[in-house]
């Protein structure tokens, strides 16, 4: 079948030996050792190596013998090799993991012995997110608050904020080219002008997380959501980590890609490639080809051949489609030898395509799960993505300052110094939140990895043998926010850098406390004494006033959740009981809300009498400590989970299967072929970032693709795949058994007879030999003129690929050329198929007729909204209720600076009161702004005249009359 593979070729060479001639004198234990070459008229046509058992003599009684060799491309061969380097080392060992689908092809064909050039044609191009760009270059503000949805652009005038205000739109991609978010990339979702601290600024609003930034001069790149990428060659641009050609591997001390012996042999890799582009790979004319099937559906002399040196270097192109034409009348160069079968091809029911996921394991780079790890852009008294917890009036639990001394070896500008750890003081890593969404999600089995730098100082510090403690907490949901409503954890972990590994029971207590390899600690179970304390991995640097690196890896989660991360405060070692390190929570001294630990510092009277948690009834009595005893400076933390693969809940492929279910269930066709297996692709969707077998071009994300014709429509590769399969057999179509002569044919022609007017033909199997090119063998259809393309549609993921659009709520009142209502109404839908080439784009769709809400004839009237600056355009005009004189409205806010606007017709007369849903009537604040005109109709303007703060759907009843 025409299945994208790799082809290996063979060549026959028959010889008359001069006499004395033997044939032993040529025996080898090797394929490498002869080389069997073709030339046409000066040029390489093949080469290949003599098998070793391919050299046989005929006609041995005579003087005169004929020899017969067999050689081989080496590609068969390639089963042989590991795909690794020279050195037998796996590619990407040294970091260099990250190369095109040409490279590791070069690679490949390589160890097969001849350094040849490559010829690429894939006719495929992609939908690309974020790419081809406008620069600006802008002042970026910090942010007013901790929040972490919007960035604030300051300029000098209006006119400047208009040129980057106007160029920007909602699901443009934000890129940051320098400053201190170089490379980070945000999804635009909508824009307000502000003056709230600069006299010309307007917020951006963005779906991501923004780190923790200062006031700076950026250039930033502004393009659209998705950009067409037309000519260029797929498998020179489109990335891959080369480490998804690596098995799993456990050896102790080594990464999986480290150690060796797991590397995929060099065939199961080119074929692996082959089959996810749909090309074929094989030697032709003095050279490798890389060729899609389906390319040669394109008319000849319209497209080039990528061309490349041996390494991979671009070198040149070479024109596509080299067309043989028969004619019924043969001629002495071109023509067909009698007794051509005709039968007809395999039609299919279906195609599908897997895309199996791998996960990345230890050494691979991970998102770190704290947004805000070197505590950037702090404000007074807040920390962007940290929140500060339950801070007394006489503490003076942290402040954050700027690193001048004493730094770590890494790129880090700030610290939190934290003090005071009897005053119930802490952080908790905040990210967790993000617009009701869930993003910190670890499912049971999932490993932890945690590092920091941290030093510590003060007054009381003894032995040097103290360290930072941490608190990992595993949540059953995400809605609880900090220090408001009730806490739902599950379980959690302190965490240590302390280096005290043995396990004992503590004598005389009653309980098992509990150490190095210990379980998580359970809430729900009784006494709650238990805490988990993590396998030290590193500790680098000891003795006061040292900074020193924490690397610790934490045993797999017990429960699927949700994660925060919380720093404590220190610890230390206590030395008079029988044990090297006792963890502790004590009985009752949890706080709900709050902190859960007694106290975290040394009894002042007694230097022996060292504790980490202190326990007044099992452990040690507390005395006053004097404030700032204990100084912790803690900063540079990485936090990453190693996804447990062979959990139920992770996805371990991404099926695509052309055509989708409905259209099946018409279709007549039963035949079917196996799965296509393929590891790497267009990788989306909740575990993207936790996997290595997704792809880019260059540094941009991969969102669709389509032929440079355009004859699929946007999907997945991975559903493409499917499709280029199907394309070849959708309908019946002709193979021809045949014998034809034309002098210069090759494996890459594409043939036509005259006898068979509107398709054409490509090799599908057999030989060439001799001067004219004699091919004998089995041609496969794979064009006819008179063919439709295929039929929309689809399955991405057990899903379909059409958009499913639905209401987002939002909806506005058809009116006529006048501006009058005309009684229909429209809605805004937004696409909500991931796997639709429309994803997340809005439209505006009839919503039938309501002349309730929209009056034939009749201007709306009212208008309200939660603005800074008027903007009559983005003010709501639906849903209200109306009793008689009173129109009921609902505001809403954020906590943004912005006035509760509400406008009426001025024929309606004039607010006489204005009732909350608290059941209190006043008109305080409220105060009337300039009439408007809104679509040549007169309005009257009022507005509270100070900002509301964070409001939820606030019921507002204004009586008009």
């Amino acid at each position: 079948m025409a299945i994208g593979g790799v082809y290996p070729t063979r060549a026959t060479a028959v010889f008359i030996s001069e006499e004395g001639f033997e044939l032993t004198d040529l025996y080898t234990g090797t394929d490498k050792t002869y080389l069997l070459a073709r030339y046409r008229n000066g040029a390489l046509d093949w080469q290949g190596n003599v098998l070793s058992d391919g050299i046989s003599e005929s006609n041995w009684e005579l003087n005169r013998r004929y020899l017969t060799i067999k050689a081989s491309d080496n590609l068969s061969t390639l089963k042989s090799y590991p795909f690794t380097d020279a050195l037998g080392e796996n590619y990407g060992n040294t970091g260099d993991n990250i190369q095109s689908f040409l490279w590791a092809i070069k690679e490949g064909l390589k160890k097969t012995g001849f350094n040849m050039n490559i010829w690429s044609f894939v006719d495929l191009k992609p939908l690309v997110q974020g790419i081809g760009g406008s620069l600006f270059t802008v002042t970026l503000s910090p942010p007013l608050t901790s929040r972490a949805d919007y960035f604030v652009f300051e300029f000098d005038t209006i006119a400047e904020r208009s040129v980057l205000y106007d160029a920007i739109d909602p699901n443009d991609i934000l890129e940051f080219i320098d400053g201190s978010m170089e490379g980070l990339k945000f999804t635009v979702v909508s824009k307000t002008v502000t003056t709230t601290r600069f006299p010309y600024s307007f917020r951006l609003y963005v779906s991501e997380l923004i780190p923790a930034h200062s006031r700076q001069s950026v250039t930033i790149s502004v393009a659209p959501p998705s950009s067409t990428v037309d000519g260029e060659d797929p498998l020179y641009n489109t990335n891959h980590d080369v480490r998804v050609w690596i098995k799993d591997s456990n050896i102790e001390g080594k990464t999986y890609y480290e150690a060796r012996g797991g590397a995929m042999n060099t065939w199961e890799v080119l074929d692996a490639i082959a089959r996810q582009w749909g090309v074929v790979i094989q030697q032709n004319k003095g050279h490798w080809e890389v060729r899609r099937w389906n390319a040669d559906k394109l008319p000849s002399n319209t497209y080039e051949w990528f061309v490349y040196n041996s390494e991979g270097t671009p070198i040149g192109r070479q024109p596509f489609g080299s067309d043989v034409s028969l004619p019924c009348k043969p001629t002495d160069r071109a023509y067909r030898i009698f007794g051509t079968s005709l039968k007809m091809d395999r039609v299919l029911k279906n195609v599908i395509v897997n895309y199996q996921y791998k996960y990345k394991q230890e050494g691979d780079s991970m998102k770190n799960l704290v947004d805000n790890p070197n505590f950037e852009g702090v404000t007074v008294g807040s920390v962007p993505q940290w929140t500060i917890m339950s801070i007394l009036s006489d503490s003076a639990p942290m402040s954050i300052t700027p690193l001048t001394t004493g730094i770590p070896p890494l790129d880090i500008n700030n610290a939190a110094i934290i003090k005071n750890y009897n005053k119930y003081t802490f952080l908790a890593n905040r990210s967790l939140y993000k617009d009701a969404n869930p993003i910190r999600q670890v499912n049971r089995g999932d490993r932890l990895k945690i590092s920091w730098w941290e030093k510590i100082d003060g007054d009381r510090i003894y032995k040097g043998d103290e360290g930072a403690i941490l608190r990992i907490s595993i949540r059953e949901s995400y809605t609880y926010v900090f220090n408001s409503g009730p806490d739902n954890i599950l379980y959690d972990a302190v965490l240590s850098g302390i280096d005290r590994p043995e396990v004992r029971n503590v004598q005389g207590a009653s309980t098992l406390y509990q150490g190095y390899r210990a379980s998580w600690r359970k809430k729900t179970e009784a006494g709650g004494d238990y805490c988990f304390v993590s396998v030290l991995k590193e500790r680098d640097g000891i003795g006061k006033g040292s900074w020193r690196q924490i690397s610790l890896d934490v045993e797999a989660v017990p429960i699927s959740g949700f994660v925060t991360l919380e720093i404590i405060g220190v610890g230390c070692i206590p030395d008079i009981l029988p044990v090297d390190i006792i963890y502790q929570i004590p009985v009752g001294q949890r706080s709900e809300k709050r902190a859960y630990v007694n106290s975290l510092v040394a009894n002042p009277n007694d230097n022996n009498k060292k504790t980490l948690f202190g326990d007044t009834t099992a452990l040690l009595s507390l005395s006053p400590v004097v404030p700032d005893t204990y100084e912790l400076t803690i900063t540079g933390f990485q936090f990453n989970k190693i996804i447990d693969a062979n959990n139920e809940a992770v996805p371990q492929i991404d099926p695509f299967m052309y055509p989708d279910f409905q259209s099946q269930l018409t279709r007549e066709y039963t035949d079917t072929i196996s799965d296509i297996d393929v590891l790497t692709g267009d990788d989306y969707g909740e575990y993207a970032e936790d996997r290595i077998s997704g792809m880019s071009w260059g540094d941009n994300i991969t969102l669709f693709w389509d032929t440079w014709d355009n004859r699929y429509g946007w999907s997945r590769q991975g559903l493409v795949t499917a499709k280029s399969v199907m394309e070849m057999y959708w309908k019946p179509t002709t193979l021809l058994q045949c014998e034809i002569n034309y002098t210069g044919l090759h494996w890459s022609s594409r043939i036509t007879f005259e006898e068979l007017p509107g398709k054409r033909f490509v090799i599908l199997n057999g030989s060439i030999g001799g001067d004219r090119s004699t091919f004998r063998g089995v041609l496969k259809e794979i064009l006819d003129e008179n063919e439709d393309v295929l039929p929309p549609g689809g399955n991405d993921g057990n899903s379909t690929v059409n958009p499913d659009w639905q209401p987002t709520g939002a909806t506005r009142c058809v009116r006529d050329v006048d501006g009058l209502n005309t009684g229909d109404v429209e809605r805004v839908e937004t696409d909500i198929n991931q796997a639709s080439p429309t994803y997340g784009q809005e439209r505006w769709a009839p919503a039938g007729t309501d002349t309730s809400t929209c009056p034939i004839g009749s201007p709306p009237d009212i208008a309200w909204g939660e603005q800074l600056t008027f903007f009559a355009n983005t003010l709501r005009r639906v849903p209200y209720a109306k009793s008689g004189d009173t129109y009921t409205v609902a505001f809403s806010n954020d906590g943004s600076n912005v006035y509760l606007r509400f406008l009426h017709l001025a024929s309606l007369g004039t607010i006489r009161s204005i009732k909350y849903e608290t059941g209190a009537t006043s008109t305080t604040g409220w105060e009337y702004e300039p009439d408007v005109i809104i679509e040549g109709y007169t309005y009257k303007h009022i507005k509270l005249s100070w900002f509301v703060g964070v409001i939820t759907n606030l019921v507002v009843n204004f009586e008009i009359n």
